[in-house]
């Protein structure tokens, strides 16, 4: 499993990168990036960070991260992957397998059901599914609205639009004050949305490390197909052929 990096680390001389080193890295990034989200909540909470603090949600990270990459490797062996017969991840299996932490990792994050406008109004407030907005309530009573469009049906406005657009809608007719509840309900999504993907990718960074066959090859693909991510995976496939195995880690 990757480190770390250090602090105060010397930086290294500059050399073209191998596709381990790259994935490597980017593996740390989503790492540190994981830590940082936490950290910023414990705060938030008056919770001060500390090394072992830092250290027990590194251990789960990468812990949450071999859970899985063990799984596959187990239930999908090189025989398997060789063979003519077609394979797919059955995810409901899969979490049926999982522990609880590493299963809440692969949570899809979504917004409240129920998301207030402005706090303080009491009233004012979208009704969603997924990132759209099924219904607006009490939008007429935000301050700021005009007395001319209180009788209208500007609640509306608002059904159907993402969160975000609504979000851009309400700003564009100065109802939104630059502090505001909105804001951070959708910046807490994008960081966990973040996290969420970056998880993702980190399992793949890691079955690419172990990677020794094109079978290890199509394993970390099998899992990208199956959670819709986006990977180039043609430097690897380059370095493990069927003529040439390469140990990689």
């Amino acid at each position: 499993m990757f480190g770390k990096f250090k602090k105060n680390e010397q930086k290294e001389e500059k050399k073209e990168l191998s596709p381990i080193d790259v994935i490597e890295r980017k593996y740390l990034n989503n790492l540190n990036e994981y830590v940082r989200f936490n950290e910023k909540y414990f705060k938030k909470y008056g919770i001060e960070s500390n090394e072992e603090r830092e250290n027990n949600l590194m251990t789960e990270y990468n812990n949450a991260v071999s859970e899985i990459v063990n799984y596959l490797i187990t239930k999908f062996p090189e025989s398997s992957l060789n063979s003519n017969c077609p394979v797919e991840i059955e995810v409901t299996d899969m979490y049926e397998n999982l522990s609880d932490f590493t299963f809440e990792m692969l949570r899809i994050p979504t917004y409240p059901g129920i998301i207030d406008v402005l706090r303080g109004t009491y009233s004012a407030h979208f009704h969603t599914e997924g990132n759209k907005i099924t219904e607006a309530e009490e939008v007429q009573v935000l301050p700021g609205l005009l007395p001319s469009l209180r009788n209208q049906k500007i609640n509306n406005l608002f059904t159907g639009l993402t969160i975000k657009e609504a979000r851009d809608l309400l700003k564009q007719m100065r109802l939104l004050p630059i502090t505001n509840d909105l804001d951070k309900i959708i910046t807490a999504y994008d960081e966990r949305t973040n996290i969420y993907h970056g998880f993702l990718k980190s399992i793949i960074y890691s079955l690419l490390s172990k990677a020794t066959t094109p079978a290890d090859i199509k394993r970390a693909r099998l899992f990208a197909a199956s959670f819709d991510i986006n990977f180039d995976f043609e430097p690897f496939d380059n370095l493990v052929t069927p003529e040439q195995t390469l140990k990689l880690d």
